[in-house]
């Protein structure tokens, strides 16, 4: 399930590299105990922690200001951002939490909250059209070391499928046969970082991709994110028809 926080921004500040406030953000809005569970433990298998949520970047009606100095962005007007996940109760803690106030806090700065809107996705079929609302970032460690697959490759395919599949097994309790695979239909590169102090660098991909595999893993890359890093803001998609 999806739900679209709209906001109203006055001189709202974020550093370029805004993931790690956003996902504070988002802890900040779900209940005590939920949250702090899904902080510090999450859902563990095969030696691997799945924390089960995602989010967008920032969208803004009108184009942010980049003040290059600063390195940072300053919002004004309309903006939204989506949460994502298969767990109806973070989507519901998220949503009951923001609504009896009326209003957030990100950065530091108030801002008052006018729409939220939820929508739940059913995949049908085994042959979506998706969008990124975050960029998507594969990769494998090797001695410390980031190795990031090529878009839509083999590696790239295997490794989705296998983070999909664990996350089903995650949810359902059960294995789940096929293979997904990524045909990149029009997106970019971008090298970004969690957050400005951050020494790790990622590649990620935005943009259209058509995704082919059983619906259910379709289904969870909807729900759940795509790839690695989905609750440090990688991955967050929706179908486009």
């Amino acid at each position: 399930m999806h739900i679209k926080l709209f906001m109203r921004a006055k001189n709202l500040e974020v550093p370029v590299f805004y993931r790690a406030i956003l996902q504070g953000f988002f802890y900040n809005y779900m209940d005590d105990f939920l949250g702090t569970f899904i902080h510090e433990e999450g859902f563990i298998f095969d030696r691997r922690t799945y924390k089960l949520f995602s989010f967008s970047r920032i969208f803004s009606k009108d184009t942010p200001v980049y003040d290059e100095k600063r390195k940072i962005l300053i919002f004004n007007g309309e903006i939204w951002v989506v949460f994502s996940s298969p767990i109806y109760d973070l989507i519901r803690s998220f949503e009951k939490n923001i609504s009896e106030r009326g209003f957030v806090t990100l950065n530091g700065r108030a801002l008052e909250v006018f729409k939220i809107t939820k929508r739940s996705y059913m995949i049908d079929k085994e042959d979506v059209k998706i969008k990124t609302l975050s960029g998507i970032t594969c990769y494998t460690t090797q001695n410390g070391k980031r190795y990031f697959f090529e878009v839509g490759g083999k590696e790239w395919n295997d490794m989705i499928t296998l983070n999909l599949k664990n996350k089903y097994k995650i949810l359902y309790g059960q294995e789940i046969d096929g293979d997904v695979e990524m045909e990149p239909i029009n997106v970019s590169k971008k090298v970004t970082r969690y957050s400005p102090h951050s020494r790790d660098i990622y590649e990620e991909w935005m943009g259209v991709f058509k995704i082919k595999g059983p619906k259910e893993l379709i289904q969870v890359a909807i729900d759940a994110g795509i790839g690695p890093k989905n609750s440090a803001g990688f991955g967050c998609v929706k179908p486009i028809s």
